[in-house]
């Protein structure tokens, strides 16, 4: 029967579903099948294991049931008591089991009886009895109930491998899915061997092994490992994969090159740990755990922890962009994007089934908050409102997660938020004004604004228009910084009356854009840049030079794809100096003449 298997997750889950937590073993998934009291043991892949451990499954045979299936691990336990796979791997060897023991932690079938839609602490309490008065050898793999972050921080602090966590109320459902989840304390999976290189120095046997995973039926090369081997096991194996030699080699992609390079038919499996990956897809420091003889190579591929839920999600349907393109898009613009938004109050917009349906415009932040959020009161006509900012790729990470992937911010840092430290100017076009004429009229704002010693920077919105951020000294209220702005706005409109407008009104834009001058009052905000919109196409709110803006063909033209190509491309940020610019407003005099 195909074992259930759990999904890798950078965090421990968390939330309001009921999750219990057990330690995660270092040791080989067995799978025991007792038939009229006679027992066979499987591993994960099918395999009749029986004869490598005969006195776990003579123990097993003593349980007070005829008829049942268990899940569970062997493994070989170290002085500290804990699971060692190393260990594990000597045993084998040596043909000794006594010193094995066997973790039981499901129970699929009892007498006649299936049991894998019962919820998973239903089957545990069974299994339970069933073990009360088990031999030595078998143990009932115990859990916690909740406080699964406490519970792996000290597991990680022991040494042990992680933790699995599990759903309380889960049926029991072959494969990998989402009610079983693995924390690891370090990286380390398996690999199948692909060649071994000659030894040197003194060394004897093999000098290091080359290491494969497959990905879309190619076999990729992923690295070297040459350490935590002992000199017995460098002979044995270099007995073992002179047997199955070849000419050539097996990898698809990214063979490593070499004179002292044995090329090997990719049946053999070993585990190891490492420290990360580089950004090539190759192994950091490597460190040999034991052969692994239980799975099949073809099953072995690069184990990617899932960050978010639904990472296949459609969010973006013109363009079929996922859930995990949008979580590394924000990656990868975290470093530019993160300034000019750290620390200031966010509001989000929440799109939780993709872009083109049902979105919600959300101010404050409720329930479990994530770790990446800072929260805190900000005071509202009703009582205080609790806020949320970051200042992290880890709290960028946790929006998408919560599919906010449009992100709107105050103009003001939350520990000064009575004092804006910015002026946010939106040309927004009406029916019937053109691309061009947007632009142009930011560049006679840009000079208006010159003209009073300010300095302006520009941004495409991703919607319809652009903005203008004006840096300012946080010296002002809100009513001062609002009434320069409206004062702005109303300067362009009697400038070129036929073509501005400050007035709100749909009746009166066409053909008019409309210098929206209201997102510089308490609590306004505006698209935070870099910031992806919430529209059909994934258009992204872009800063940019006013060198090239004359060059652009509109506010919508760079997409996920285009803007990332854009960053990457460009020498320094287009907004450089901004976020050190402390403009002092000429209050009030200059305003009332320009207004007047």
């Amino acid at each position: 029967m195909a074992p259930q298997l759990p999904r890798l997750v950078t965090e421990v889950p968390a939330g309001d579903s009921h999750w219990v937590h057990e330690m995660k073993l270092d040791g080989y998934r067995i799978q025991t099948h007792l038939k009229n009291g006679v027992g066979t043991l499987y591993t994960r892949n099918g395999l009749d294991w029986s004869n490598t451990f005969p006195h776990i499954l003579y123990a097993l045979e003593q349980l007070p049931a005829q008829n049942a299936i268990f899940d569970g691990e062997i493994v070989a336990l170290d002085e500290q008591g804990k699971s060692n796979f190393q260990k594990l791997q000597n045993s084998l060897k040596s043909k000794n089991d006594l010193s094995l023991q066997y973790f039981v932690f499901d129970l699929l079938f009892l007498d006649g009886k299936d049991l894998r839609d019962l919820p998973l602490l239903e089957r545990k309490e069974m299994l339970a009895q069933l073990l009360k008065d088990a031999p030595p050898l078998i143990h009932l793999s115990e859990h916690i109930d909740g406080a699964g972050e406490d519970f792996y921080q000290i597991s990680c602090e022991e040494g042990l491998e992680g933790i699995v966590s599990k759903l309380a109320d889960s049926p029991y459902i072959s494969g990998r899915n989402d009610f079983w989840a693995k924390t690891k304390c370090s990286l380390r999976q398996e690999f199948v061997i692909g060649g071994w290189t000659e030894p040197k120095g003194g060394r004897t046997g093999i000098g290091a092994l080359l290491l494969g995973t497959y990905e879309k039926k190619k076999f990729r090369y992923v690295g070297r490992v040459g350490t935590g081997f002992n000199t017995a096991t460098l002979r044995d194996m270099k007995k073992d994969l002179s047997s199955i030699e070849e000419e050539e080699s097996p990898f698809d992609v990214n063979s490593p090159k070499g004179k002292d390079i044995h090329w090997v038919k990719p049946i053999r499996l070993c585990e190891v740990s490492f420290g990360n990956w580089t950004d090539e897809g190759i192994l950091r420091t490597p460190v040999f755990q034991g052969m692994r003889v239980d799975k099949e190579a073809q099953e072995v591929v690069k184990e990617i922890a899932k960050e978010i839920s639904s990472p296949d999600k459609i969010l973006f349907k013109k363009e079929k962009i996922t859930k995990q393109q949008v979580l590394d898009f924000y990656r990868t613009v975290s470093k530019v994007m993160l300034p000019y938004m750290a620390g200031r109050p966010l509001s989000l917009v929440r799109c939780p089934n993709g872009s083109e349906s049902q979105c919600f415009f959300q101010k404050h932040i409720s329930g479990k908050v994530p770790d990446a959020f800072n929260t805190f009161p900000i005071k509202e006509e009703k009582g205080p409102g609790i806020y949320l900012s970051i200042d992290s790729k880890r709290g960028l990470e946790e929006l998408v997660q919560l599919n906010a992937f449009e992100i709107h911010a105050w103009n003001s840092h939350w520990e000064n938020y009575m004092r804006p430290d910015q002026i946010v100017m939106d040309l927004d076009p009406g029916p019937g004004v053109t691309w061009k004429e947007v632009v142009d009229g930011a560049f006679e704002l840009k000079e208006m604004l010159e003209d009073l010693g300010l300095e302006s920077f520009v941004k495409l919105t991703g919607g319809k228009g652009l903005h203008l951020h004006i840096p300012v000294a946080p010296l002002y209220d809100w009513d001062q910084i609002k009434s320069f702005s409206e004062a702005l706005a109303l300067e362009l409109v009697s400038r070129n009356p036929k073509k501005y407008v400050a007035n709100m009104s749909k009746k009166i834009r066409h053909k008019k854009i409309f210098v929206d001058y209201l997102r510089n009052g308490y609590g306004a905000t505006a698209v935070v840049p870099y910031s992806l919109r919430a529209k059909p196409l994934s258009a992204v709110a872009l800063p940019v030079e006013w060198s090239e803006l004359k060059r652009i063909k509109g506010p919508q033209e760079f997409t996920i794809d285009k803007a990332l190509k854009k960053i990457k491309s460009r020498k320094r940020d287009p907004w450089t100096g901004m976020l050190k610019l402390k403009q002092k407003i000429s209050i009030l005099t200059p305003v009332k003449k320009m207004a007047a």
